[in-house]
């Protein structure tokens, strides 16, 4: 690494030489990863940023109280309406869980890790990543939520995941699958030991996954990821109650 970051090229990682090492934003198993920069790479990432500053200060009011902007970049045959572009937000794949007729997007699982952690701090557990799969393997079929935790303190006794606050916090839609509809199981929370995610992405990089623009997956498809993951399973939970649904609330 330290050859690679003085600017010898690297084969494995790029046919360039690498000038310059950065950090990377997010994170994987709760650290951040070096992300190897080509100076095409960085004059690149100069132009952009010299850009967004300059039509920032001049344009948008109020930065210092928090407010920002977001460039969108369109091709020449793109349509118009009105003078104006249009355009739609395209979400990443594979993030949505969906059986029978409920749909868990990435928005609503995010919610139900971030209602999650505080319980799980509470244990003396950091929930350093997650990701998810939808079992039609049985019927009727479940969801699956992986979790990878790190212990803040003394060993944690994981049995008391088990008490259905992930269902809790999931959409009526859910609920109404689960206690009147009886077409969705029980959800499972399968704990993997430390480091799984790291395997995870070092399986996706081998896939040609960008280091660069990687993120972990909040729905896995793939047999092959799969198979990491449940390799790797330290404990399994499932729910032993029904979560609550009112007809009359729509969430």
């Amino acid at each position: 690494m330290e050859r690679i970051a003085n600017g010898q090229p690297s084969d494995i990682i790029f046919s360039q030489p690498i000038t310059e090492l950065l950090s990377s934003s997010g994170t994987s198993g709760g650290q951040q990863k070096l992300l190897p920069m080509t100076a095409e790479d960085l004059d690149r990432e100069t132009f952009f940023y010299n850009l967004f500053v300059k039509i920032l200060n001049k344009y948008v009011e109020g930065l210092d109280q928090g407010k920002a902007m977001y460039f969108l970049f369109i091709k020449p045959e793109i349509s118009f309406h009105n003078k104006a572009p249009k355009f739609r937000f395209v979400q990443r794949q594979n993030v949505v869980l969906s059986i029978d007729v409920d749909k868990t997007s990435e928005e609503v699982l995010l919610h139900v890790v971030t209602e999650a952690k505080e319980h799980l701090e509470q244990l003396g557990l950091l929930l350093t990543e997650y990701t998810s799969y939808p079992d039609t393997s049985s019927i009727p079929g479940h969801y699956v939520i992986y979790w990878e935790l790190k212990e803040k303190g003394s060993k944690s006794d994981f049995p008391v995941l088990d008490q259905g606050i992930v269902e809790e916090s999931l959409d009526s839609v859910y609920g109404s699958c689960r206690r009147n509809e009886k077409s969705i199981g029980p959800l499972e929370i399968r704990v993997v030991r430390e480091g799984t995610f790291d395997s995870l992405m070092d399986y996706c990089m081998l896939q040609g996954s960008s280091l660069s623009q990687y993120k972990t997956p909040r729905c896995i498809k793939s047999d092959a990821a799969l198979k990491i993951l449940n390799s790797r399973v330290i404990g399994s939970f499932s729910s032993q109650c029904v979560p609550s649904w009112d007809p009359f609330i729509m969430v």
